[in-house]
């Protein structure tokens, strides 16, 4: 059973507003980054003559960020109306969470194909980080207006 909106309290009894975390928003601004990453990588590469893998892998470097950042936002169930205190704590959870998922299937895909390492450390790490600086602007900006509602 839910409990409805109306239900759930504004604030905790020590003061701190409590608040769900705009989920789609999240995943949809990061992912969205990530991908923009790897097309800008794609481009750029194939400009600078890199091989066709390696010029792909700024693609699969964007599908490996986005499936990290949705994985941290999922294990940090931003659905569910807590504290704005707890949702620093369980932000930096979900960052460990994305970073293992972003390393292990950077470690499937390196092993599953023989592109270069520092391409595949380029593509992966720009989308991701670009994707986390997203996220982190869209959560900073619904935070500042919960807090000043």
């Amino acid at each position: 059973m839910t409990t409805p909106t109306s239900a759930i309290p504004k604030t905790t009894s020590g003061g701190d507003r409590v608040t769900a975390l705009p989920f789609a928003r999240l995943a949809g601004w990061s992912s969205g980054a990530a991908a923009l990453a790897g097309i800008v990588w794609f481009g750029v590469a194939k400009i600078a003559g890199f091989s066709g893998g390696d010029a792909s892998i700024g693609l699969w470097g964007a599908v490996i960020a986005s499936a990290a950042m949705t994985c941290g936002l999922v294990i940090m169930g931003p659905w569910v109306a807590r504290p704005v205190s707890l949702w620093l704590t369980l932000w930096l959870a979900g960052t460990l969470v994305r970073f293992a998922v972003a390393l292990g299937l950077s470690w499937v895909l390196y092993s599953a194909t023989s592109v270069s390492p520092w391409a595949l450390l380029a593509a992966v790490g720009g989308c991701y980080v670009v994707a986390l600086m997203t996220e982190v602007i869209v959560l900073a900006r619904f935070m500042n207006r919960t807090l000043a509602a």
